[in-house]
């Protein structure tokens, strides 16, 4: 070979040689695969169907398929320890509610979320309410608590340490009542022990209450004003009692995720709360839509675990 063919050779193989590279890092924009959600929820349940509301927008503004996958129990301390442990890639996010994880990692002595996830966004807060059968004769919170004190109540509940729980305690301690707390492992399981007879009240989000008003009757909502979905259904801060409790769900991906990930992922649930069809799902489906960005969302899980902290103290949620 000439020195010239030679050279020409050379040539062409590095040209070869950038191309690749150019294909390659073309290809390594993220996202270039589907991403994962791990649901801290049950198929079907309120959490779930909040997380598969988000998916269409949030792929379509990904661009690459998103997939969720399903790891309900421990309230969510089971899809918490599977999330932490995945691979900071940006591939794999997970779909929790706080403060149920906090919670959780208190009790157990665990690490706290907030030092183990770097976080996308807040997309949901919904407010605790307590509710009685519809045919109840107990119309009111105040008739409630009258009934407390004369009979032995108990109140259904969907887990331990779970929202609808913690805001019960807090019920309870400011109304200076007795109830027995039954957890039913769902929000459904409980709801039907209550239709059943089998409790004498049920807690629940303001969003499962309204869809079920033919059947459940509620008393009084656990938020800062009054439900969009309950705009008849007094706060507990109106009847006197200074009780706030809820349930927020948020999305969030393992500590050390590359930045490039979480402000395209970041960016799409922000676009996400813009897009108008996404506005009418979430008010048709009764989803109480509420944004919060990623240094927002990091914060306010934060606040709500020292909340939980000291709860802790003075009035552990398990023995």
């Amino acid at each position: 070979m000439s020195i010239r063919n030679s050279r020409l050779a050379q040539v062409a193989l590095a040209a070869t040689a950038f191309v690749s590279l150019g294909i390659q890092g073309a290809a390594a924009a993220y996202p270039d695969h589907a991403v994962t959600i791990i649901a801290s929820s049950a198929p079907g349940s309120g959490g779930d169907a909040t997380a598969r509301t988000f998916l269409p927008y949030v792929e379509k503004c990904l661009g690459q398929p998103v997939i969720i996958v399903n790891k309900a129990g421990a309230g969510g301390a089971l899809a918490l320890a599977q999330l932490v442990a995945a691979k900071p890639d940006g591939y794999t996010i997970g779909a929790a509610n706080m403060p149920n994880v906090g919670a959780q990692a208190i009790q157990t002595g665990g690490k706290l979320p907030a030092d183990q996830l770097d976080y996308v966004a807040n997309v949901t807060s919904s407010r605790v309410t307590i509710d009685v059968a519809k045919d109840s004769k107990i119309n009111s919170l105040k008739d409630f608590i009258d009934y407390a004190n004369a009979n032995p109540v108990t109140l259904g509940l969907s887990s331990l340490g779970g929202d609808d729980h913690l805001t019960q305690l807090l019920l309870s301690a400011k109304a200076n009542i007795k109830m027995t707390m039954v957890p039913f492992g769902d929000g459904g399981s409980s709801r039907a022990a209550l239709l059943g007879g089998h409790v004498t009240a049920a807690s629940m989000s303001d969003s499962e209450a309204a869809s079920y008003l033919d059947q459940v009757k509620p008393l009084a909502i656990a938020g800062e004003q009054r439900s969009q979905f309950l705009p008849d259904v007094p706060t507990m801060r109106e009847l006197g009692f200074d009780v706030i409790g809820g349930s927020n769900q948020i999305f969030a991906a393992p500590k050390g995720t590359p930045k490039e990930a979480l402000d395209k992922l970041s960016a799409c649930f922000a676009s996400t709360f813009s897009d108008d069809a996404f506005k009418a799902d979430a008010v048709k489906r009764q989803i109480p839509a509420f944004y919060m960005g990623p240094a927002d969302t990091e914060k306010y899980v934060r606040e709500q675990t020292e909340v939980l902290q000291q709860l802790w103290k003075t009035n552990p949620w398990v023995q």
